[in-house]
């Protein structure tokens, strides 16, 4: 275990940290989903890692559960399932403080890693935390984003983040 801090509370995080992308919890919690099968499966059953989730996330996946797909049932359904210990999944605070400019330095970073990459926002906001995890807990290797579209995280990678990628349809991880 590491101490990673936010706001000067120290966090332990096992160096199998993985951070979840919103596809998985999405195609986790809809089962008519095209993934939902390697997305069970793989929160169910793998051991390489302890999965995470940041805020952004939970809150993108339950957007698209509610507002696309129209499943606001699956979407209480996640939010209780991420709630309950025996999820597995550790809810991650936001890697910042609370204070105005702390928040606007790192959203500042986000808008920028966005333009620059043509990214939405939770895909840059997992880059930069888990570059912020791997630098400041020193990771060898880098910590992982688990995927199923790995188009944005392959484009990006290389780019002055340090991340690795997780397919979960294939099994395979990217990166050093």
């Amino acid at each position: 275990m590491v101490m990673f801090t936010v706001e000067g509370a120290d966090i332990d995080l096992p160096r199998n940290l993985a951070l979840i992308d919103t596809n998985i919890l999405v195609a986790f919690a809809d089962p008519t989903d095209d993934h939902h099968s390697y997305a069970q499966l793989f929160i169910n059953e793998q051991e390489d890692f302890q999965l995470a989730v940041a805020p952004p996330v939970i809150g993108e996946a339950c957007s698209l559960l509610i507002g696309k797909r129209k499943r606001r049932d699956r979407a209480e359904w996640l939010l209780q399932w991420l709630l309950s210990p025996g999820s597995g999944i550790r809810l991650l605070p936001a890697p910042h403080g609370s204070a105005e400019d702390v928040i606007q330095r790192y959203l500042g970073a986000d808008v920028a890693w966005m333009n620059r990459h043509k990214l939405d926002y939770v895909d840059a906001y997992l880059m930069q935390m888990a570059h912020q995890i791997t630098s400041n807990c020193t990771f060898r290797p880098d910590l992982v984003i688990v995927t199923n579209d790995l188009s944005d995280f392959i484009r990006c990678y290389g780019s002055g983040y340090k991340y690795r990628i997780h397919d979960i349809s294939t099994g395979d991880t990217i990166g050093e």
